[in-house]
């Protein structure tokens, strides 16, 4: 199977870290639970433009460099590997490419190749990009990335979040919690297909 991964808050820790960096700059508190939406003017206020030089200059930071995997990440993908392509696809800017590569190779290894969608500025969806690259799996947790996979007749596992728990209810578009889960749904669905075939 060809399997896509989402990089923030899929393979690595993206928002609790940047909640750090939002607070210091600003002397605020907000947190994990605070964020309902990924459009974060819609939660901290402002305009959309502020929000996205927010973000550049945490992508800028050394906030984010200190990005960590997020918990059973690592051994899920490494595990996952071994039995299926794995592509990382990802909304962050390419201009970040440098750092992204930097902390992907770092924990996940160099082999994985990464795809920019282009999509945090416009450009390809991550479905389309998704059927570019013939996926049959998508993970992610982004609520509209999603559907943009499903619509593309894309299997997606949606991470719970936050930010995407008031969605729910469409087909192909499944919840799991954490990486625990996810590995044992694709591994279940490997078996079944090796029993088959």
């Amino acid at each position: 199977m060809e399997i896509g991964v989402d990089i923030d808050e899929v393979a690595v820790g993206f928002v609790e870290k940047y909640l750090e960096y939002y607070n210091d700059k600003n002397n605020t508190w907000f947190g994990l639970d605070d964020i309902f939406s990924y459009k974060l003017w819609e939660v901290f206020g402002g305009t959309k433009q502020e929000s996205v030089k927010s973000v550049e200059n945490f992508y800028k930071s050394d906030f984010f460099d200190e990005i960590k995997p997020l918990d059973g990440a690592v051994d899920a993908v490494r595990e996952l590997r071994s039995l299926h392509r794995i592509s990382f696809v990802t909304a962050r800017p390419e201009i970040f490419m440098e750092k992204t590569e930097k902390c992907i190779s770092k924990y996940f290894g160099k082999e994985i190749p990464i795809v920019y969608v282009g999509s945090y500025y416009g450009g390809k969806s991550k479905g389309e990009i998704g059927f570019d690259l013939s996926l049959d799996i998508m993970l992610e947790d982004n609520y509209e990335y999603a559907l943009s996979c499903v619509e593309k007749c894309i299997t997606t596992y949606l991470f719970d979040k936050p930010w995407n728990a008031r969605f729910n209810g469409v087909p192909n578009l499944f919840r799991v919690k954490d990486w625990n889960e996810i590995s044992e749904i694709l591994l279940r669905e490997n078996n079944e297909l090796n029993i088959v075939g």
